[in-house]
């Protein structure tokens, strides 16, 4: 609760947009609660799928909406803290968590190759692409990083192949299934078996 001393109200929503967002991206991204309208909104997230912050928008409306009865006149000021509280709780937390989807097509394919596994600890994937206009088939590398990874990523194309073609797209969550990371550990550790493989059997 914050107490303004001219109890002005848009001040009191100002103060809550800031303060209260700030604290619960906080918990949100230390996997946290603070045992309010954030475990309704990741109850949310994790079963419609909704953004967190989407889904404190529409939790904390529903309670403001319900408040109409009592107190008419803050209605729409309530209403308009929770929006506004949602888009910057979205704002924090995405910013946090962002990754970058990078999509290269480059003559320095083995270099760029080796520096994303040697030198960002990253994976990459390899697809044949071809030109529409004259069906050139070149190789196209695409790799996941976070903001870091992603600025050594753009300085090393830069510096070695300037003329590479380059998309980026925003990834906000993976999700890699058990059976991936276990077929992960088989091939790094292949002396161990997986759950329902026979012991003569082969990758």
């Amino acid at each position: 609760l914050i107490l303004i001393h001219d109890r002005s109200q848009e001040l009191d929503v100002l103060c809550y947009i800031l303060v209260v967002s700030v604290g619960l991206s906080i918990l949100f991204n230390r996997n946290a609660s603070s045992g309010g309208l954030d475990i309704v909104a990741k109850i949310m997230n994790k079963y419609l799928h909704m953004d967190l912050g989407r889904a404190m928008s529409l939790s904390g409306m529903c309670v403001a909406l319900s408040a109409a009865l009592v107190y008419d006149k803050k209605l729409v000021l309530s209403i308009l803290g929770t929006y506004f509280n949602g888009i910057v709780l979205d704002h924090f937390i995405f910013d946090h968590n962002i990754k970058r989807r990078v999509c290269i097509i480059t003559k320095k394919e083995e270099e760029l190759r080796n520096f994303i596994i040697h030198e960002l600890h990253s994976g990459a994937t390899v697809y044949e692409a071809y030109g529409a206009y004259n069906m050139q088939k070149r190789n196209e590398i695409i790799t996941i990083v976070d903001k870091t990874e992603y600025q050594k990523l753009m300085n090393f194309i830069n510096r070695e192949d300037p003329l590479a073609f380059i998309t980026v797209y925003n990834v906000s969550n993976m999700d890699i299934s058990q059976k991936y990371k276990e077929s992960v550990t088989y091939e790094k550790n292949p002396q161990l078996r997986l759950p329902g493989d026979s012991a003569g059997s082969v990758f």
